[in-house]
């Protein structure tokens, strides 16, 4: 951190968390302004000094735009401790400073947050895999101070110092202390936006807002939820400084007009098939459920009809037309409304901000940018002429819609003893919108390159399509980020472009490829396997079978045995049966006549007739059956 401390924005971060601490100890501003000046005379140890002298050390010091008056006015509270001579210069009795010091909570903000920008790299080298260079600190330091300040100034390491906020949203230290410094910010911008603090409380001069397209589309909900709720809190503020008298008017030029009619036009060419969507999150909400243009032109019927009915109207004044005031026209590259309003300023820019009455209210970063860029100009100009830039300080022709609900929320005093506080102002709420903006902003950029590739003939319709379906699953609103989806919203950052797309889907053509041939391979075998558990399946069925008849077989053995047992006994006991009845015949009758010899042909006989019957009547059969049987087996067989 020693090289990132030589910078004064620390000091600046320091500041902002110190603004709102005290104001939450219930110190007044001029206190606390107080504390700063006698902080900044004990650090650098001054006993003396003109006013422009101490005016000029405690804005570079703090990195401060405070007004000189403030710095005037804040002296006089220093009563016989610093005190002023006739030729305007101070001389300062250090021992008796009052105890407006701040030093102790000063020093230790600096410590907390030069471990915040520490925990931060650590993040960013995590994420990228590689340690940042001297130059990279300190563009991740700029970059984060341009996060906390609101500036709309394009850092290489935005989305990884938007994440590393939402995902410390889980640390309650870090969190805290992000949220003081984001509440300081709203404080100091009303501090040097020349509000006297005196009549705080109300707004009570006439001022003309106009709204770009990307504001009318945050009104009516085509952005997403976080951006409506962003302008409802905007247009709460306007609502009530209006509650007694319209002192503020809300307009569009005649050129949003004809910008958002050419939207609508390509919203029913989109529904129609006749041209693919321009990538934003607008077209996709105004496009999403229509089947035919009438319903588009039904969606373009509510939103004038819901901006009627919030008291915005169309200017249709033709402003460009009058020679006179091509004079106020700024560069001609930049955004024409930006010529516009200096036109109705007549080139009067350096008014108090109450005083100024017209201003641009917009969306898009590049034309903010643009809007900074002409203060950054005439400030140089001023030194240059040796002007007092306090008294020619410019005010911009474009703020953010942030920039001026925080005006109207300090210039109704809600800054001040309030702990309601809008979710606009949230520093978690900022960095989901400044990440969800990095991927729709890539997204469209990608949309437009995919058109021009069509138009080119560089890509199939087919290839548009595939492409198109891919971005539309890219979108991520704000509201769907949570600090467990970050990892995934970097990565869709780093994928959401057309040849990573091209690429991924033969990727996935090539492994569904694969999967279609490993799968035909599979379904090969099982077929294979099938035949072969048929096979299985048969032959245990033939064995079960030829089991069964072999059983049958078996068990009718078996009985003919029995059979042919019981025969040979029922033989037996008819010839014992004949013996007996021969030599009781002759021992009773004693006739010689009755020959044994007749009688054992007789029962040849009939043991004879016996036997035929046991053959036709038991094996025949038998053999019968089991010749069917072996048949049948060799009949399967073949």
């Amino acid at each position: 951190m020693n090289i990132i401390e030589k910078g004064t924005e620390i000091n600046y971060l320091a500041s902002m968390a110190v603004f709102q601490q005290m104001f939450n100890q219930k110190k007044g501003m001029s206190d606390i302004i107080c504390s700063f000046i006698e902080h900044y005379i004990i650090n650098s140890k001054i006993h003396n000094f003109f006013l422009e002298d101490i005016y000029k050390g405690i804005n570079d010091f703090y990195n401060f735009k405070l007004p000189i008056a403030i710095i005037r006015s804040s002296l006089r509270k220093f009563d016989k401790v610093i005190t002023k001579n006739n030729q305007g210069y101070y001389s300062v009795d250090i021992a008796k400073l009052p105890k407006f010091s701040n030093n102790g909570l000063f020093e230790d903000n600096k410590t907390i947050n030069d471990e915040i920008i520490d925990n931060l790299e650590r993040y960013i080298e995590d994420k990228r895999e590689k340690n940042l260079t001297t130059q990279e600190k300190i563009e991740v330091f700029d970059g984060f101070c341009s996060f906390l300040m609101g500036d709309k100034v394009d850092c290489h390491f935005q989305k990884y110092i938007s994440s590393f906020v939402i995902e410390s949203s889980k640390d309650e230290k870090i969190k805290k202390q992000l949220d003081d410094i984001n509440e300081g910010l709203i404080i100091y911008t009303g501090i040097t936006s020349e509000l006297d603090p005196s009549k705080l409380g109300s707004w009570k001069t006439n001022l003309t807002l106009y709204l770009d397209q990307e504001i009318l589309f945050h009104i009516v909900g085509y952005n997403g939820e976080f951006f409506k709720k962003q302008a409802d809190d905007f247009l709460s503020l306007v609502s009530e400084i209006n509650r007694k008298e319209k002192l503020i008017k809300l307009l569009y030029f005649d050129n949003v007009k004809r910008d958002t009619e050419h939207f609508f036009n390509n919203a029913e060419a989109i529904v129609s098939g006749k041209m693919i969507s321009n990538g934003t999150i607008a077209m996709a909400f105004v496009t999403k459920d229509c089947s035919e243009p009438s319903d588009v032109i039904t969606k373009k019927g509510i939103f004038y009809s819901k901006l009627q009915n919030l008291g915005i109207e169309c200017d249709l004044e033709e402003y460009f037309s009058n020679e006179n005031n091509n004079k106020y026209c700024v560069q001609s590259d930049f955004e024409p409304m930006l010529s516009l309003i200096n036109i109705l300023r007549k080139g009067e820019n350096n008014k108090p901000i109450q005083n100024i009455k017209f201003f641009l209210i917009t969306g898009t970063r590049a034309t903010l940018s643009q809007a900074y860029s002409l203060i950054q100009e005439a400030d140089k100009a001023a030194v240059i002429n040796n002007f007092d830039k306090d008294k020619f300080a410019q005010k911009p022709l474009a703020k953010s819609l942030e920039d001026i609900t925080k005006l109207f929320w300090f210039a109704l005093n809600k800054s001040f003893g309030h702990s309601y506080k809008l979710m606009s102002f949230d520093v978690i709420h900022k960095a989901k919108i400044v990440l969800s903006s990095i991927l729709s902003g890539k997204i469209k950029d990608n949309y437009a390159k995919l058109n021009k590739e069509f138009i080119d003939g560089n890509l199939t319709k087919e290839a548009v399509v595939n492409c198109i379906d891919e971005l539309r699953n890219k979108f991520v609103l704000p509201e769907d980020i949570q600090s467990d989806k970050v990892d995934c919203v970097l990565n869709l950052i780093e994928t959401s472009d057309i040849e990573h797309i091209q690429n991924e889907k033969e990727l996935k053509q090539q492994q569904l490829q694969e999967m279609q041939s490993e799968k035909e391979r599979i379904e090969q075998e099982s077929d294979e396997k099938d035949v072969k558990i048929a096979v299985l399946e048969k032959e245990l069925k033939d064995k079960d079978n030829f089991e069964k008849e072999q059983a049958k077989l078996d068990c009718v053995n078996t009985q003919n045995q029995k059979n042919r047992i019981v025969v040979i006994v029922k033989v037996l006991l008819l010839l014992i049966v004949l013996l007996g009845c021969y030599f009781m015949l002759k021992f009773i009758i004693r006739i010689e006549s009755i020959n044994l010899i007749g009688l054992i042909g007789s029962v040849i006989t009939i043991v004879s007739l016996i036997i035929i019957i046991i053959n036709n009547f038991i094996i025949k059969p038998y053999k019968n059956n089991k010749d069917k049987i072996n048949m049948t087996k060799n009949i399967d067989n073949i």
